[in-house]
């Protein structure tokens, strides 16, 4: 089954909702979702290095702001 979304016609209000039904959509079955094995490697290793305290975080609103910042 196909389904094209009038994309150039809906307002941006429009396509924010269309992207979050499908991702509910997506989300109730997420073993269907292939991973690639370099995310899962990626995974796997920042894992570990929380495990091993050596994980370093920032809150969000300071990657949103060097974010920005590069931006400009």
């Amino acid at each position: 089954m196909t389904h094209i979304l009038p994309l150039e016609k809906m307002s941006l209000k429009e396509k924010l909702l269309a992207l979050k039904e499908l991702w509910d959509d997506l989300s109730h079955n997420p073993e269907a979702v292939a991973v690639p094995e370099w995310h899962k490697s990626e995974l796997d290793a920042r894992m570990q290095k929380v495990a091993e305290g050596q994980a370093e975080f920032e809150d969000w609103a300071t990657i949103k702001q060097r974010l920005r910042n590069k931006t400009q």
